[in-house]
């Protein structure tokens, strides 16, 4: 009589073991589904691979979840998958490069046509602006100068013309400025930009700035000493007396080009024309 509850609470224990048992893999196998279905790619990973480690096609394996074990197989996973994605984008990165090199051509003759357009619109500006310039009508020049500018940044030439204009009506701290984003930003050597600088400078009654632009010009436009003795002169209103000799050079009515024009060309500067008797064009046929 006294075994029969010993027997049934064995009994008892093992039903609840068993019980347990099953509750356990049942926890497990909601643990996978819920890593397996979470959105998060490495989860993802990690709970097929548990899947396939433990489930199988023999579900007793679930009873052998040894931790240590799963993190290897896992990882062991990753690497194979990681290393079939490596294989798979091998070729990725040439053909985007030559994606990116063909998108880059692209836009290189896009933006060519573009400067195109806005170098013949500026082209056009800069032509009424020499000729407003001509007739004395500086303001008009330096509005068609500055709409030129708007749209090529980079000429030096529509900098000087606009502050050659701006000298005219006695705006000289803006041809300064002119002057300097040319020395600065465009061209060190640019001996207009240097003349005007000491024009400007000359008017202002700045007379160390004045002589400092004149030395510099000196400096980066050596085979133009002669040349700019004259300039000289003819700034300081042709107080020396060599100012005769200058009197009576002959000075051109039209537009200097940069061929002829620009600082070391080699020609004979008592033939040249001074950059203050009138603006610079981009070529011989402006008008």
């Amino acid at each position: 009589m006294s075994t029969t509850p010993a027997a049934g609470t064995n009994r008892r224990s093992v039903d609840d073991e068993d019980f347990e048992a099953s509750m356990s893999k049942v926890d497990e196998v909601m643990k996978i589904l819920s890593m397996m279905t979470s959105g998060d790619k490495t989860k993802e990973q990690m709970g097929v691979a548990f899947a396939e480690s433990f489930l199988g096609d023999d579900k007793k394996e679930l009873e052998k979840i040894d931790v240590d074990n799963f993190i290897v197989r896992v990882n062991q996973e990753r690497t194979v998958i990681n290393r079939k994605g490596d294989e798979d984008s091998l070729d990725r990165p040439m053909q985007d490069k030559f994606a990116f090199m063909a998108e880059m051509e692209r836009d290189a003759a896009r933006r060519a046509s573009e400067r195109k357009e806005r170098e013949q619109t500026a082209q056009g500006l800069r032509r009424a602006g020499n000729l407003a310039f001509r007739r004395g009508e500086y303001e008009k020049s330096i509005s068609m100068y500055t709409k030129a500018i708007d749209q090529i940044r980079d000429s030096p030439i529509l900098y000087n013309n606009r502050a050659l204009a701006y000298i005219k009506i006695k705006l000289c701290k803006r041809a300064i400025i002119d002057c300097d984003f040319v020395i600065s930003k465009l061209d060190e050597k640019n001996l207009r930009s240097w003349v005007y600088r000491a024009q400007g400078y000359f008017l202002l009654g700045e007379t160390r700035a004045y002589e400092k632009s004149i030395a510099e010009a000196k400096k980066h436009n050596p085979k133009e000493l002669d040349y700019i003795d004259r300039i000289v002169l003819e700034i300081e209103g042709k107080t020396k007396a060599a100012a005769a000799a200058a009197a009576t050079t002959t000075t051109s009515e039209e537009p200097e080009t940069e061929e002829s024009g620009a600082a070391g060309d080699g020609g004979d500067a008592a033939e040249r024309p001074l950059p203050m008797d009138d603006v610079q064009s981009n070529s011989s046929n402006d008008s």
